[in-house]
């Protein structure tokens, strides 16, 4: 089940996406950009990218309108064929591997630097997590549609009241707007965002459920806090962090917030720094959700400003599939090194095509959460040391791969192999 796929990284694209940001972030992106790697972030700094590529990209939709819980539907990863013993659907571990983005790769000069706030540990044991029906999977080219109008206009609103702001006016951005011929299950007039007005700047919600709050004025931070991408201390990102969860309280509502300020380096040696945070309250099981698909991210201008905020509940256009049992991470690993795993990174930059022990550097336990996964089902995400990775690099710098073995149990997964214990 390897991808031995290159891809292109196409930066310019991306941040445009955005909407209305300046020139000069766009040509300080290309000054720093990262050929044929994209880089792994945690949740909201990668979503944030990938939900405003999908968004604004406007190539092409998916048919709509998966079934009602509960029928089968033949292109369903769900409910394609027979269910486990147990009654559970049988699930797909797959990847849509035509991104075009560039193979998922994460540049340290330590892997301790890695550090993300994840708090799963290998140490911690789970016998079963929620698998979820990503009900506004799109393709890398498409869109998001599953919120209704309402459902928006809702979101919309309690967001202005968390800001304490007024909405003086809303627009909706419908399928018709971007083609003349929508895909089968869509007439056109649907809508796939809402961008609401306020004296602050823009609150647009996307059919996700993802919220972008974008200001007119970046907001100034006090004069102690030095808010950057890159020149900004571990622990002054996490004075940071306090300072904007506290302000925004309302907005993020955590009862306790954990943060997270990790970031890879860009192939001169910069640090390329995110801000996130999420609620760390509940057990084991729901810290991992909310630090997976309930977070806030903070992103800084070029004069330390706060100029976007990315909030939302990815679960809000997701449907419960069910609790499925997991494999422990030393099985995953044991399938890992067995070559039974999925990856963006192409096959050349392993030595000899196979991973070792001894490249093997970090274990996580992560949901995949892209516009594109038809499931946000858990897998274990190994950074793997890419020996035969040349590049142009600053000295001392390691590029790391990403590759994933899924955690769900092989029992329940109607196309990846189930671990005997052996190698063949």
């Amino acid at each position: 089940m390897k991808q031995e796929t290159t891809y292109e990284v196409n930066e310019k694209r991306i941040l445009t996406a955005l909407g209305e940001i300046d020139d000069q972030y766009i040509e300080e992106a290309e000054d720093i950009k990262k050929p044929h790697i994209k880089s792994s972030f945690p949740m909201i700094a990668a979503a944030a990218l990938i939900a405003a590529v999908a968004l604004f990209a406007f190539l092409r939709l998916l048919p709509a309108g998966p079934d009602a819980p509960g029928t089968k539907n033949s292109a369903d990863p769900a409910s394609d064929g027979p269910s486990s013993a147990s009654g559970l659907p049988l699930l797909t571990a797959r990847f849509d591997t035509e991104t075009g983005m560039g193979f998922e790769g994460m540049m340290y000069y330590d892997i301790s630097e890695a550090e993300n706030g994840n708090p799963w540990t290998e140490e911690q044991a789970l016998s079963s997590l929620p698998v979820y029906r990503n009900r506004a999977c799109t393709d890398m080219g498409g869109i998001t549609v599953f919120l209704n109008e309402d459902e928006m206009s809702d979101l919309a609103a309690r967001t202005a009241d968390a800001l304490a702001a007024s909405i003086e006016n809303t627009t909706y951005q419908r399928i018709s707007d971007i083609t003349e011929q929508p895909p089968a299950g869509h007439d056109g007039t649907e809508a796939y965002s809402l961008t609401a007005e306020t004296a602050l700047g823009e609150i647009t919600v996307y059919g996700n459920g993802q919220i972008r709050i974008f200001f007119s004025e970046p907001v100034t931070l006090p004069e102690e806090y030095r808010f950057t991408s890159s020149e900004t201390t571990d622990d002054e990102a996490g004075e940071i962090l306090r300072y904007l969860t506290g302000r925004y309280q309302a907005l993020c509502a955590f009862d306790q917030p954990a943060y997270c300020t990790g970031g890879d380096y860009t192939y001169s040696g910069e640090r390329i720094r995110f801000y996130q945070a999420y609620d760390s309250s509940g057990d084991l099981t729901q810290q991992i959700l909310n630090y997976n698909f309930n977070n806030i991210s903070f992103s800084p201008d070029d004069d330390g400003n706060l100029f976007i905020i990315w909030s939302g509940d990815l679960l809000t256009a997701a449907e419960k599939v069910g609790d499925y049992p997991l494999i422990d991470a030393e099985t995953a690993r044991c399938l890992l090194l067995n070559g039974d795993y999925i990856t963006t990174v192409p096959s050349e930059y392993l030595r000899d095509g196979t991973i070792t022990e001894p490249q093997i550097a970090k274990t996580e336990l992560v949901y995949r959460t892209g516009n594109t996964e038809e499931l946000f089902m858990p897998y274990y995400r190994f950074y793997v040391k890419l020996t035969d990775y040349s590049t142009d690099m600053a000295e001392g710098l390691i590029c790391y791969g990403a590759y994933y073995v899924p955690a769900v149990s092989g029992e329940y997964l109607s196309d990846f192999p189930v671990w005997g214990g052996r190698f063949n």
